[in-house]
């Protein structure tokens, strides 16, 4: 790349006394892991033979090729991730728990290596880091199998190194770039590889001079990310990452409408009989759309995994997300209002705290009181659990139940950094500091993708997807919080002049 665009030393975030900080934030993570443990905390790898994101255990150990090539239902890499610590260990659980410490580690260090980075003094850096990764919604996804906590991991990490990129101009740090983000795309099919190629996009534009290095180092990571669709395209006549958008789109919109009105929409032929049946149901809801005939591939022919659970794999899923699609999108453009109740409902969701998560309940239980000082300190939650979904009854008592129940800061704050964080990119770009604004841009464009993809998509977690990329509402928090700092200081003697 061009090497005259290098910055000097003198332009470089100071890292000297920051690395002083370092030994002790590692140290406080590794005392708070025990502390934790010794209040209850245990590393769940339930999910593994229970989530229907996962391939059947036992065909994982024996059949892990053939089943992850006729995957469609998720990306590849966690499941692949999951079988070869099958394969090599008769007892995967301490084996994944490592790998999730590992990752606790992985985000201290690169969520306070990132500020010093974005130039956040190192004391406040320190702060902000530690309430994060020493935070017990930290400690619920780090103890839970599933793949939001090491993705996170690779999105700071990916922040880090297009930083180093836009320094150093080196190859190697390209690669390392786009290698991490194909990670996140082949993890978690919310990272649609539009995403990717946006980001190759991006970095290709801020590197004009030099942006046939840029589309080299991107071309194999978007390769392999567009191979997995092309394969499912030509598999399952769906060039996706995952073939389960039909049944997501569903709950946002066809489940919206009153049921009475989607009996008589299913009447008249509007909808498929499917609008009656919730999405994700086991396969004796959709008898008429299995096959009469086997593949004679045992993860899309099994109802069942060897565990119990609904194999959600199964070939039928393909047709009957399909089917939910069509119905979904008739009344996205019959029934808009419908549709805007689903994504109201999914902007609620994901202005919880990230603890609100019923799958964590059984860490949640023993720091119980810690978890609710905590949300209410830096979520401003009022309640405990979230209220039920009905409104049968007083109608006002219920919605101001639902609101106790947001964190109240998340709407507030939220918005706000995005719009510091528009300014701030401005700004950098403004002042040629190229490593400074392009690593924000991408920080602000992954919070911005997750936000709106992610709401206007699905309806349910919506409050893990946030989690997600917490770390970068938190970076432009801390910068946010020293240029008031800044200008506070600045302003304070004009005043006592006056």
């Amino acid at each position: 790349m061009v090497h005259g665009e290098v910055e000097t030393v003198a332009n470089q975030p100071s890292t000297t006394h920051a690395k002083r900080l370092w030994p002790w934030l590692l140290l406080l993570v590794l005392l708070s892991r025990l502390a934790y443990y010794a209040a209850g905390i245990r590393f769940s790898a339930a999910p593994l033979y229970s989530f229907w994101q996962f391939i059947d255990p036992e065909l994982l150990r024996q059949d892990l090729a053939r089943s992850i090539l006729q995957l469609h239902a998720q990306p590849p890499l966690f499941n692949a991730l999951l079988g070869i610590v099958l394969k090599l260990f008769a007892s995967p659980e301490p084996v994944l728990w490592m790998v999730y410490m590992l990752c606790g580690v992985a985000n201290a260090l690169s969520l306070f290596a990132l500020m010093q980075r974005l130039g956040v003094s190192r004391k406040l850096g320190f702060t902000v880091t530690a309430i994060f990764v020493l935070g017990p919604s930290c400690i619920l996804y780090e103890n839970w199998l599933f793949y939001t906590y090491p993705i996170m991991t690779a999105l700071l990490l990916a922040a880090l190194s297009l930083e180093r990129l836009a320094r150093t101009n080196r190859l190697t740090d390209a690669l390392l770039f786009f290698a991490l983000l194909a990670v996140v795309a082949l993890s978690r099919s919310l990272f649609h590889v539009v995403w990717l190629a946006g980001m190759a996009v991006l970095v290709a534009v801020t590197f004009r001079q030099d942006w046939k290095r840029v589309a080299a180092a991107s071309a194999i990571p978007l390769l392999l990310v567009v191979g997995v669709y092309a394969k499912n395209a030509c598999l399952f006549s769906s060039f996706s990452a995952s073939t389960w958008s039909g049944m997501s789109l569903c709950k946002l919109s066809t489940q919206r409408v009153p049921e009475q009105e989607r009996e008589a929409l299913v009447r008249d032929g509007e909808l498929s009989e499917l609008a009656l049946i919730p999405p994700f149901s086991d396969l004796t809801a959709y008898e008429r759309y299995i096959p009469a005939e086997t593949t004679g591939i045992p993860v899309l022919d099994r109802r069942t995994k060897s565990t119990g659970y609904p194999n959600l794999n199964h070939i039928a899923y393909v047709a009957v997300s399909r089917q939910y699609l069509r119905d979904a999108v008739h009344v996205i453009v019959s029934r808009p209002a419908a549709y805007l109740r689903g994504v109201v409902s999914a902007c609620a969701i994901y202005c919880r705290p990230p603890s609100d998560n019923p799958f964590l309940e059984v860490n949640r239980e023993p720091i119980r009181p810690l978890v609710r000082l905590y949300d209410a300190v830096f979520y401003g939650r009022l309640l405990e659990r979230p209220h039920p979904a009905s409104v049968d009854g007083d109608r006002i008592r219920h919605y101001a139940t639902q609101l106790m129940n947001l964190g109240l800061w998340i709407p507030i704050v939220c918005p706000l950094l995005v719009v510091y964080g528009l300014l701030a990119v401005r700004n950098g770009f403004a002042n040629h500091d190229r490593p400074r604004a392009l690593t924000m841009l991408f920080v602000w464009v992954t919070i911005v993708y997750v936000t709106v993809a992610g709401n206007l998509l699905e309806a349910g977690e919506n409050n893990r997807f946030r989690f997600l990329v917490e770390p970068f509402y938190l970076v432009f928090l801390a910068l946010l919080i020293q240029d008031l700092a800044r200008r506070f200081r600045k302003g304070a003697p004009q005043e006592c002049a006056g």
